[in-house]
């Protein structure tokens, strides 16, 4: 379920193969405020509030078709990518039409976005609502159900479900 070299240094989404792995959780916050936002259809912004600059940017990835696990009976119409959510930590998670979750972040501070610093989790199904963030926990809802990722100890907060 990953593509590209190892993980971020902060971060690994649930891989879930052989089994189930932990994401690791730093608590230190970024020291201002800072907003991600999909200009494009295909491009990813972070732009640092304080003075309005691009600290970086990421080109999506291109999809054709209609939404991941869409079919006859069930329909998801999302925007390509849902509404990003940035943690404590300055990780950018990006629901993407194409039915995973991206975890982007410019660990090194060069302003591009290399293959070790984007992690994905694929759910096969398209996103409406943004993930949210609390204490040990990132939850996502992607059309057809939930995932809940675990505490860095270990702890499963849930498991991912299905309509």
């Amino acid at each position: 379920m990953r593509h590209g070299a190892g993980p971020p240094p902060h971060l690994s989404l649930c891989r879930c193969r052989p089994k189930p792995c932990a994401p690791s959780w730093p608590s230190s916050a970024p020291s201002a405020l800072s907003l991600a936002y999909s200009l494009t259809a295909a491009a990813l912004f972070h732009i640092w509030q304080a003075t309005g600059n691009i600290v970086w940017t990421y080109d999506m990835p291109t999809w054709h078709g209609g939404n991941a696990g869409d079919n006859m009976g069930h329909i998801c119409l999302p925007d390509e990518s849902a509404n990003v959510a940035i943690g404590a930590d300055g990780f950018v998670y990006v629901p993407h039409l194409d039915g995973r979750i991206y975890s982007i972040k410019d660990a090194d501070s060069d302003g591009t976005i290399s293959a070790g610093e984007v992690d994905w989790f694929d759910t096969k199904m398209g996103f409406q609502g943004s993930p949210a963030i609390a204490p040990d926990v990132l939850a996502i809802a992607p059309c057809d159900g939930m995932a809940v990722f675990m505490t860095p100890e270990g702890q499963l907060r849930a498991k991912q479900s299905r309509r």
